[in-house]
Formats: structure tokens, sequence, C-alpha cells
């Protein structure tokens, strides 16, 4: 799974270990580039972004997938947003331990 377009629709609640300029912002354009059930965070759903790597940054080194819409650009004056329906992804999901 690779290069899939979404836009952070979420960036509230910035974990204190992870510095504001490595953090998503709302209204943005990202590509997730890997998608992982986090057991150690109540198995909710992660991303790793190509714009922003935190693997350094453990225990924060996903972004809860939650945080972003897949953008359906139908309009070209606005943009219309479909949460990620993660049962689309689960073929491609890895575990986190």
């Amino acid at each position: 799974m690779t290069n899939i377009e979404v836009i952070c629709i979420d960036d509230s609640e910035r974990p204190e270990g992870i510095p504001a300029d490595r953090w998503v912002k709302a209204g943005e354009k990202y590509h997730i580039v890997e998608v992982a059930k986090m057991t150690d965070q109540e198995s909710k759903y992660g991303c790793k972004l190509a714009e922003i790597n935190i693997d350094d940054l453990a225990p924060h080194d996903f972004f809860r997938l939650k945080r972003f819409a897949i953008s359906l650009g139908i309009f070209d004056d606005e943009e219309m947003l479909e949460p990620i329906d993660i049962s689309a992804l689960k073929e491609k999901v890895i575990t986190k331990q």
C-alpha cells in the first residue's frame, strides 16, 4: 500500500513527544505509505506518511488513521471528504506489536 492521498481533518491533541514541526496540520494533503493496527493503542489503526517521518519518536511512530479523510475531488472549487473505510484496507494492514 503506497501513496494514498488524504487530507488531515483532525490535528488536535498532539502528543508531547512529537514536536510541532513534525505534526500534521488540518486541511493539508498527505500521502499514506503504511497502515497498521496498533495493539499498544487499544488496537486502533495508524498510518505512516510520506511527508512526515516520526519513526524515531516511539511510541508515537504512527498517526491515528481517523485523523485523515480521502478527498473525492468531485468539485473544482471545493473538496468532498470521505472518512477512510478500514474494511477496504484490511488485506493490507500490518499488526504492530
